[in-house]
């Protein structure tokens, strides 16, 4: 924190001491601070998606939200074999499954550790039928879900909160600060504020500005002086999303079952 010259102080008739000048701390009236949100759930396991998402590294994660390549039989056509397929591809790797469920009419998109999946009832039931048209649809909406799901996974989660100290001096500017971490501040009162944003940070910083307007005009009837300031947290990044470190044991066989078509 930069400090700022005092003046030299006057000595008093009669005494001693000196009596240096008190600094004025300037303050903001009304803050909007964008931060990591640690509480966010794993979209597959938070709302309804249109794909499925498959983990196949069962030996580090266990995702709410998810299935294992033992239940691959259902988005593939009558031809699937889901023992056959776990005993020539069994490699907990996605790649090794994913493209193995491909052959059989899935379409698939890559995450770490597994894919998102979607196979001939899903299409239907969204588009109303099984084309190439539905098919474009289908695999650009599970690509948009699997590059969520790895924001998710890398920590890409926000939120933000509008604070007001309640100064009524209109000079100092409105701030919103960019908070990368967990550090704690004295920002005044909170307000309002809004979390489990995933990814593009761009857009939780113009929702925070959205707000921070909108309280300032209600509040205060006038427009707000903004300004944006970064300030990282010494707390660092937050973890990964993806840390629910149960291990999965290798998928039972399953007796055979024809899937649907």
């Amino acid at each position: 924190m930069t400090r700022h010259a005092l003046s030299k102080p006057v000595k008093a008739r009669g005494s001693p001491r000196k009596t240096p000048k008190k600094r004025k701390v300037a303050s903001k009236t009304v803050r909007a601070v964008v931060s990591y949100d640690s509480d966010v759930e794993n979209p597959f396991q938070m709302w309804d998606q249109f794909g499925t998402l498959v983990i196949c590294d069962t030996r580090n994660y266990s995702v709410n939200g998810a299935i294992g390549p033992e239940d691959l039989e259902e988005f593939c056509n009558a031809r699937f074999d889901v023992d056959r397929m776990l005993e020539e591809v069994w490699t907990e790797r996605e790649h090794d499954v994913g493209e193995y469920v491909k052959k059989y009419g899935a379409l698939v998109s890559y995450v770490d550790g597994g894919f998102i999946i979607a196979g001939h009832d899903q299409i239907v039931k969204e588009y109303s039928y099984d084309n190439s048209t539905s098919r474009a649809k289908a695999q650009a909406l599970i690509d948009a879900e699997a590059r969520e799901y790895r924001a998710w996974a890398e920590g890409e989660t926000y939120r933000y909160a509008v604070y007001d100290d309640h100064t009524d001096d209109e000079s100092q500017p409105d701030e919103v600060i960019i908070d990368r971490g967990y550090g704690s501040h004295d920002y005044g009162d909170y307000v309002d504020g809004v979390g489990g944003y995933i990814g593009d940070e761009d857009y939780v910083e113009s929702e925070a500005r959205e707000a921070l307007t909108h309280y300032v005009r209600e509040t205060y009837g006038r427009e707000p002086n903004l300004v944006s300031q970064s300030r990282r947290s010494r707390c660092g990044s937050p973890s990964k999303g993806t840390a629910s470190k149960s291990v999965r044991s290798k998928p039972k066989s399953k007796g055979k079952t024809k899937g649907r078509r």
